[in-house]
């Protein structure tokens, strides 16, 4: 009998590694660690492909149409980052089963960039706590990742070990993780999504280390204008706006989701 039942786990198991499976998440996060009601919400979509996933904000490409479909006006006028679509990420996830890699791309505005890096192996607590969710019955596990404490809820009967952002390593999907302030929140929403960001989506970006992208970041977040007009000139005031702007969304942009490397 025992070994009748791990038969059928092993098959189930093998029918979703080898099948293209699409699960939509609702995330809420605060902003502006400061204020509660300075937040934001994405969707987000997670696709496992074999021994490979796939996570992507909704709202980057949101993001992405805003700033693509307006540079010209949003030059001259002086690029509007307060009030710009709140992406909850600002990049998509690429993971891999089998040597725990991260193939990350980052958007910021006329730039697309990749780098590598390796995703860290995760330490669980199972507790025995079970509930519903979505007519599955779900566990309670808790960690400490990126310098945040989590509570997580997984899936034994979607037996894949992965979940929203980062988070993998429990015996089953994670459907639900928050942190300990809740200012981060993943929740499952739709199992079998339709929603499918298409391969050469991801075409056009320069690969790069994550130490070079990082020296990039710190430029942008100083004086992301400089990066922008090259050597056009524009007015003070529109250069004025825009550095005022600049400091106005890093300052309120104070509680990301990884406080430590």
């Amino acid at each position: 009998m025992f070994k009748l039942f791990y038969l059928s786990i092993l098959f189930s198991s093998c029918i979703y590694a080898q099948s293209t499976n699409s699960f939509l998440y609702s995330y809420y996060f605060q902003v502006d660690s400061t204020d509660v009601n300075y937040s934001g919400e994405d969707t987000m979509l997670l696709e496992v492909k074999g021994q490979k996933t796939i996570f992507h904000s909704i709202k980057t490409l949101e993001a992405n149409l805003y700033y693509f479909g307006n540079s010209q006006q949003l030059l001259e006028s002086g690029l509007d980052l307060v009030n710009a679509p709140k992406s909850a990420l600002e990049y998509t996830i690429k993971g891999n089963f089998k040597n725990d890699s991260l193939e990350i791309f980052q958007d910021y505005i006329t730039y697309k960039f990749r780098y590598f890096e390796i995703n860290p192996e995760i330490v669980w607590k199972i507790d025995n706590e079970q509930k519903l969710y979505m007519n599955y019955t779900v566990q309670k596990a808790t960690t400490t990742f990126k310098g945040r404490k989590y509570i997580a809820w997984f899936a034994p009967e979607i037996p894949i070990s992965s979940g929203p952002y980062k988070f993998k390593g429990l015996p089953g999907l994670i459907v639900e993780i928050y942190d300990s302030k809740k200012t981060h929140h993943f929740w499952l929403i739709e199992v079998g999504s339709k929603i499918h960001i298409p391969e050469n989506y991801y075409k056009g970006y320069s690969l790069v280390t994550k130490k070079d992208f990082e020296k990039f970041l710190h430029l942008y977040r100083t004086d992301v204008y400089a990066g922008l007009k090259g050597g056009t000139k524009f007015s003070e005031e529109v250069e004025r706006n825009l550095k005022n702007n600049m400091e106005e969304r890093n300052r309120r942009r104070n509680n990301p989701i990884e406080l430590t490397d």
